[in-house]
Parts: structure tokens; sequence; C-alpha cells
């Protein structure tokens, strides 16, 4: 079975209409609906910028860009990506993103914890100091 990812834009539209799909095949508590679609969007922003890294950007022109399509991309989504990224639009934006990124005083890590893991284990130890 060969398994072709998506890389087209996806409309804000379907957003419904893909959470109905997915509760047709699990159990999921409602709750968990904005959290899951902003996994989503992370998963997918990551992709798009490792796609624009190793396959879009080393090239040049579009025709090279095409030639070299990445494994499990279908051939009609990667023309899409490329045609869309190849805009005055996309452009602007990459760069304005990179600008903002530059002027960044500090980067934070907090490794593979979220922001709510950390505040629990934080409040987690100062309730235990005041035990003591």
């Amino acid at each position: 079975m060969v398994v072709a990812y998506v890389i087209c834009y996806i409309v804000c539209e379907l957003i419904p209409l893909s959470w109905f799909v997915i509760q047709k095949y699990f159990e999921l508590d409602p709750l968990s609906k904005d959290l899951m679609f902003k996994k989503m969007s992370e998963i997918f922003r990551g992709h798009k910028s490792d796609l624009r890294k190793n396959y879009y950007d080393i090239f040049n022109t579009d025709e090279e860009r095409m030639r070299n399509c990445p494994p499990k991309i279908d051939k009609n989504d990667w023309a899409e990506f490329i045609r869309y990224e190849s805009t005055p639009e996309a452009k602007e934006k990459r760069k304005k993103g990179k600008q903002n990124r530059s002027r960044l005083e500090y980067c934070h890590h907090s490794g593979r914890k979220s922001h709510a893991m950390i505040t629990q284990e934080m409040v987690r130890v100062l309730y235990m100091c005041f035990e003591c």
C-alpha cells in the first residue's frame, strides 16, 4: 500500500467535516477537539517547513522543483505547493516571518513538555515544599 501525504492547504470549511469523520472512527471527548486540531496544525506547519527546506529552497527554478518531487507526495499536490510557494504573497510572508524570528531575544525551549505540564510540576513541587 502506498501512502501519500497531502500537502494541499486545508480550507476552513473542511474542519467540521474532518471532525465528523474522526468521530466516526474514534471515541473522543468533544473537549479534545481544539487540542487535536491545534496539534494537527502544528504537525502540518512543520511538514510544510521541512518540504520547503529540503525540497523547495535547494532548487532555483520551478521546473527543477517539479522534477524532484519528494517521496510519498502526490505530484499534483507538489505542483500546487510549488505554485503557492512561488507567489509573491507567499514569498513576502516567509520573508516577514524570518525577520520577526531574527528579532527574538529569547527562544523558548521546554523540551517535550507543554506549558501545562511544566506548570503542574512546579505547583506539585511548591506544594511539597510547603508541606515540609
